[in-house]
């Protein structure tokens, strides 16, 4: 790990999904039944990987581009209404069963939220159903008590 990574992230265990393969719904919601298992696992923190839809512009071969467009079948860059997939909001219904989430964003990504009304800005930070979503270095993730 990096010298400079917070001392209580040390010994914490990751757990990475990747929600379109994880479940044969490709969902968030279709994830929750299975996170009682993976906590049994004894993992910390559930990082997300990339839940932007699939587009279809500059594509980097048949599944995947974060090159994404209004016209890719999505209201907002995170959520693919299409497959089912729920916006970004979809993680903080995880009840309790990680007690992190971490989620891969590129970085337009959480530019496009504040576009959308649920999203509001408190003090500079971004937030959802009143739970702040803090961003890492770059905007490349958030971590944000569940």
């Amino acid at each position: 790990m990096a010298k400079d990574t917070f001392l209580n992230l040390r010994n914490q265990i990751i757990y990475c999904i990747y929600v379109r393969n994880h479940t044969p719904e490709g969902t968030f919601n279709a994830i929750i039944p299975d996170l009682q298992r993976i906590k049994g696992l004894g993992a910390d923190i559930i990082w997300f990987m990339p839940i932007h839809p699939i587009g279809e512009t500059k594509r980097k071969g048949v599944e995947g581009s974060y090159d994404l467009k209004a016209a890719d079948g999505s209201e907002t860059v995170i959520g693919q209404y299409r497959f089912g997939n729920e916006r970004l909001t979809g993680i903080f219904c995880l009840d309790g069963k990680a007690a992190k989430v971490a989620v891969d964003l590129q970085d337009g990504a959480y530019r496009n939220l504040l576009d959308v009304q649920e999203y509001k800005v408190n003090e500079g930070l971004l937030e959802t159903r009143g739970v702040p979503i803090l961003f890492k270095s770059y905007g490349e993730a958030l971590l944000t008590e569940v």
